[in-house]
């Protein structure tokens, strides 16, 4: 939500100042304040009377279903202002009924601005700075009422005013304080160690990030989504053992393989995220192996690295520990890293998603 202007924010005090001289005279003067009050309810009317044609308007833009409820709250608080206003020019008497009325408009008015999201949620609206105005309105209004309701009003006018105000959210405390990840290969365990430092309310801050040697049960060169699928989980469930267990740790299996798709070979890393109980599951980005690597893999049963380099794509005995026959097909613009990070971010959505929301404070 924008924050309002600070002009916008200055008007709205400004608007709030004839409700506050009221409220004080109709304390010190009882006596005096039958011109007060017709005063009071024709400018209290009139104010009320557009903020509902606003409201309204504000009610028929949002579209939603929740908002069309709205329209008639709209129309029906302008009809309640401007029916109090007229029988209070018609008849004097009736000023403090009438002031009576609309304190109680404005106390439901400025309620449900506070709670419904159709109007709360628009910044426009300025539903938080106005608080402070309609509980002015409300406790000047009672107080210039039949029986000076000065404290009922105040009453109302403190509660208007809390509901209106924006409540933070208190962070919710971190799920999990310990990281493990199902493989020592040193570019997988950055790319969690990066990822999850982004994700403060599931993991820790500062949550140790251990590496472990673990078998995926699978090929070197797993080839299937499902093959490549089940040496994630796998990896997962192991380095969630070697961790020591518990609900607190939240254990990462990375598994990178081929699939085939319309008769060529593309690579993609599989992450499981592990909690002990459930696997979530996330899948990167995927690129096309060259056919002259490709070979390789299917006929001499090599892994994309021993293929690069059979190939002579790459000379590097340690490719798979760097950026990976990936940043050689993308001159670096995505690593290993790069596109292990991916998997790791899609299959903490889950993860994320299953977490209670923040509560209100």
């Amino acid at each position: 939500m924008a924050t309002p202007a600070a002009w916008a924010v200055g008007l709205l005090r400004l608007g709030s100042v004839p409700f506050a001289v009221a409220l004080v005279w109709a304390s010190i003067a009882p006596a005096a304040v039958a011109p007060l009050r017709r005063a009071l309810v024709a400018l209290a009317g009139a104010v009320l009377a557009f903020v509902g044609g606003a409201q309204q308007a504000a009610a028929v833009a949002d579209g939603s279903p929740a908002a069309a409820a709205l329209v008639p709250a709209g129309v029906a608080a302008a009809l309640v202002a401007a029916a109090a206003a007229w029988r209070c020019a018609a008849a004097p008497e009736d000023a403090p009924r009438c002031a009576e009325v609309l304190a109680a408009s404005y106390a439901v008015q400025a309620c449900l601005e506070a709670r419904h999201p159709a109007w709360r949620n628009r910044a426009a609206l300025l539903v938080a700075a106005r608080a402070p105005s309609m509980a002015l309105a409300v406790a000047a209004l009672g107080a210039c009422g039949r029986r000076g309701a000065a404290g009922p009003a105040f009453v109302a006018a403190v509660a208007v005013a809390a509901l209106g105000r924006p409540r933070p959210a208190r962070p919710r405390r971190p799920a999990f304080d310990r990281v493990a990840v199902g493989s020592a290969n040193p570019a997988k365990v950055r790319a969690v160690a990066a990822t999850v430092a982004d994700y403060g309310d599931v993991v820790a801050a500062g949550a140790p990030v251990g590496g472990f040697d673990v078998a995926s049960g699978v090929a070197d060169q797993p080839i299937g989504l499902d093959t490549v699928a089940a040496g994630a989980r796998a990896r997962a469930a192991a380095a969630h053992a070697r961790a020591g267990g518990g609900a607190a740790t939240l254990a990462f299996g990375l598994e990178s393989g081929l699939f085939e798709v319309a008769g060529r070979h593309l690579d993609a890393c599989v992450c499981s995220a592990f909690d002990g109980n459930s696997h979530s599951l996330g899948v990167s980005c995927a690129f096309e192996i060259p056919p002259d690597v490709l070979r390789h893999v299917l006929d001499d049963g090599m892994d994309l690295s021993q293929a690069a380099n059979a190939s002579g794509l790459a000379r590097d005995a340690k490719l798979g520990a760097k950026g990976g026959l990936i940043a050689i097909l993308t001159r670096d613009r995505v690593t290993r890293t790069d596109y292990t990070a991916q998997a790791v971010r899609m299959a903490l959505a889950p993860v994320e998603h299953r977490l209670p929301p923040p509560r209100a404070a």
